[in-house]
């Protein structure tokens, strides 16, 4: 909805303040409105009831002063009517908003008026809540999280670094299993079962069942649309006048309320089924065998597998192993690193090398 307003301008010739924007000569002087004019909005507006010519008025380059937009020539001094507009003269678009922007709440409606260097402007109190909206408190955890995996990448990023290797240690180890007999129980019997030692009723899950229902009274909230806060937003037509154009934006409240209603309490009921205890087969850990040894500048060992001999029902298990760099950096602080066997094979004591690492690990020979 939208509503014509009058303006003000100052006289620049002898000053004269407030005069009405219909009036195209200075009621005080009589001197036409010049180049210089700016309209702006009095404290208190006057609505204008009867239509107007909504178009800017144009400017006369012979004798300086405004004319309406209807005017073939010029009030002043005659010369023909011209192109150059208010907003040209002015440097401002002509859909621009005027800068000033009024917010009047339906019902905390306190106005603060103020001046400003280009004449009178008005402002309105209002409150702004500063506090994070959910959107934010969303975003929040996605930065520091962004953060954190960007200073982990940076302490974990693989480093170059020099070492003189000192020691290589190496180990290998190989798991004996054992078949034995041992008791177990299951749901099921396995068909490989050696013998079914007994079995009974046990508790397999519980159903979720609905005991009774409770009356329960609970306090709530909700919005309710209470008032709503007017925005008036006024666009200069450059001719003393202006456009008002009104914003209802609906303001709500909090209400409280209770609510009564039967409310379900559900209890666990177990469900029993047949448990089975039994014997059964089953390889098992029973010990390891494991090789080790060193090499430095004066003794070279090359790592082997330890060798063993199963005796009754056994079979080889899980092999392992394990190498190990010790060295002198940079710094001439002596470290120790893990690393695979192709890597450990082509290290030799007493040499230098340029590796990469990461985790206390040495991941590559870099030359």
């Amino acid at each position: 909805m939208s509503t014509i307003v009058e303006m003000l301008w100052d006289c620049s010739y002898c000053h004269t303040k407030g005069i009405l924007g219909h009036e195209y000569f200075c009621p005080n002087c009589g001197r036409h409105r010049s180049k210089e004019t700016k309209f702006y909005l009095p404290d208190v507006d006057k609505v204008v009831e009867e239509p107007i010519d909504k178009r800017p008025d144009w400017y006369c380059d012979s004798c300086g002063s405004y004319n309406r937009a209807a005017d073939s020539k010029c009030r002043s001094c005659g010369a023909p009517h011209t192109d150059v507009t208010y907003f040209d003269v002015r440097g401002q678009l002509e859909t621009a908003t005027y800068p000033i922007t009024e917010n009047i709440s339906a019902f905390d409606g306190d106005k603060d008026y103020k001046k400003d260097d280009d004449g009178p402007s008005q402002s309105y109190k209002s409150t702004v809540n500063f506090a994070p909206t959910q959107q934010h408190r969303n975003i929040i955890p996605g930065i520091a999280i962004v953060i954190f995996a960007i200073l982990l990448g940076i302490i974990l990023w693989p480093k170059s670094k020099v070492i003189t290797v000192n020691r290589t240690d190496w180990s290998r180890s190989i798991q004996i299993e054992q078949n034995t007999l041992v008791e177990e129980n299951d749901w099921s019997l396995p068909a490989d079962a050696v013998e079914l030692l007994y079995t009974r009723q046990e508790i397999h899950h519980y159903d979720h069942v609905l005991d009774h229902y409770e009356t329960v009274t609970e306090q709530k909230s909700r919005q309710v649309e209470d008032g709503y806060d007017i925005t008036y937003v006024y666009r200069d037509l450059g001719n003393g006048y202006a456009e008002r154009e009104e914003h209802r934006t609906p303001k709500y409240r909090t209400e409280y309320y209770t609510e009564t209603y039967e409310k379900p309490v559900y209890r666990d009921e177990p469900v029993y089924r047949t448990k089975y205890y039994y014997t059964i087969w089953r390889y098992k850990y029973h010990h390891s065998v494991t090789a080790s040894d060193y090499s430095d500048i004066t003794n070279t060992v090359e790592p082997y597998w330890p060798e063993y001999q199963l005796v009754g029902d056994q079979r080889e298990g899980v092999r392992a192993e394990k190498y190990t760099i010790t060295c002198t950096d940079e710094g001439k602080k002596e470290k120790s690193y893990t690393c695979d066997y192709e890597l450990y094979s082509q290290f030799i004591p007493g040499n230098s090398y340029k590796v990469k690492t990461a985790f206390g690990r040495i991941t590559k020979i870099v030359q």
